[in-house]
């Protein structure tokens, strides 16, 4: 008996340290998605974060916005869209990705103008579309003493970030999913489960949503 009693125990002990090793891994992979999430998204607007050379307050030369843009989607696949906008909130120059002649918009009212001219980083909302889910950019345009100059917004695709996280996976039939500040499902690796779902009723989004660590 007190052999069988000691087996028991071992085999407990055991799966127990299995367990914790299984969890500790699944932490790590969960880290690794959102240090590389926060990284594309610091890089993206890095990006966006313009300083020319002169010492004007004036805007970029017209000619040389539309070679900035062309360069940005060129040069930054997840771009779908990119824009200059100047401190009216007028846009004064667009790229979109396989279109001509687009149309230039006063975008003054919008959050993305508003938050950029005065001198911040925006982050939009996630939005889904056919190509995937996407997000809008934007972030002041300096000139060399530091003036904001103008604005420049870029609506990019996270198709990269949605295929990293569907294809993340946790031991034999675990996945990791991704939401939005609202608790909005953008994507997960789950099997048919769509975007757009509505997880703020769950009690580990809402405490997540809250700031605590799961």
């Amino acid at each position: 008996t007190p052999i069988l009693i000691l087996g028991i125990t071992a085999l407990v002990l055991i799966d127990v340290s299995h367990q914790h090793d299984v969890s500790n891994l699944q932490a790590q992979l969960i880290d690794q998605k959102i240090e590389e999430i926060e990284k594309f998204l610091a890089d993206t607007l890095g990006v966006l974060e313009l300083r020319v050379g002169f010492t004007q307050k004036s805007e970029i030369e017209q000619s040389q916005q539309e070679f900035l843009l062309a360069g940005l989607l060129e040069e930054n696949s997840a771009f779908e869209e990119a824009s200059f906008i100047n401190l009216d909130g007028n846009e004064t120059a667009k790229n979109v990705r396989g279109q001509e002649g687009v149309e230039l918009f006063d975008v003054s009212r919008l959050e993305k103008f508003r938050a950029a001219a005065a001198g911040g980083r925006f982050f939009g909302d996630v939005y889904n579309t056919l190509g995937g889910p996407m997000v809008t950019l934007a972030a002041p345009v300096r000139n060399r003493n530091g003036d904001i100059i103008q604005v420049l917004s870029a609506a990019v695709n996270l198709f990269n970030v949605a295929r990293s996280i569907e294809t993340a996976v946790l031991g034999t039939s675990g996945y990791i999913v991704l939401a939005d500040g609202d608790g909005v499902l953008i994507t997960t690796g789950a099997p048919a489960v769509r975007s757009g779902l509505d997880l703020s009723g769950s009690a580990r989004v809402r405490n997540v949503l809250g700031g605590a660590s799961m």
